[in-house]
């Protein structure tokens, strides 16, 4: 039995992007199922939105199983003091090098953490994904929604969107 989420596929290829309906990989004789064994429901529950055209992806971490797995939102401005009431400092994902950063953090490129597993994770997301992250209508583009995808399935912990 082979275990592969369809999603992350998305990012991985540059066919992807430009075809919908390519998955990725397919193995003849062999079933897939979506499934993360990193993240909570909470979290998978939201990486769903991103590509309601693919099959869901469930979450096989039950709650007593994870410490943490929130969805949180807090503002750039109270991000250094909320993160020192937490007992564990996140990494912060960014959508490229121009995004500006608070020093003293592990940081990285969206892109770049694709296949890393992190705890908690703080996204510093562009206009058009806050957009969508506070429920405003938005068209993410396809490379967008990809760099979202895989920024939000790093979470083993909690996820935070600095807004």
């Amino acid at each position: 039995m082979i275990v592969y989420d369809l999603n992350r596929a998305k990012y991985q290829h540059l066919r992807a992007i430009r075809d919908p309906n390519y998955h990725g990989i397919s193995i003849k004789g062999y079933d897939s199922w979506p499934v993360s064994y990193r993240c909570s429901n909470d979290i998978i529950s939201l990486a769903n939105k991103l590509f309601p055209e693919l099959p869901k992806v469930v979450a096989t971490k039950e709650s007593d199983d994870i410490s943490g797995g929130q969805v949180l939102k807090v503002k750039r401005s109270d991000f250094e003091t909320w993160v020192q009431s937490r007992n564990s400092t996140p990494t912060i994902l960014r959508y490229d090098k121009r995004t500006n950063v608070p020093d003293g953090y592990r940081v990285m490129n969206m892109g770049e953490s694709k296949g890393l597993t992190l705890g908690d994770v703080a996204i510093i997301p562009t206009s058009d994904m806050r957009k969508w992250i506070t429920g405003k209508p938005v068209n993410l583009s396809n490379g967008a929604r990809a760099k979202l995808y895989v920024a939000i399935t790093r979470a083993s912990g909690d996820l935070i969107f600095l807004l």
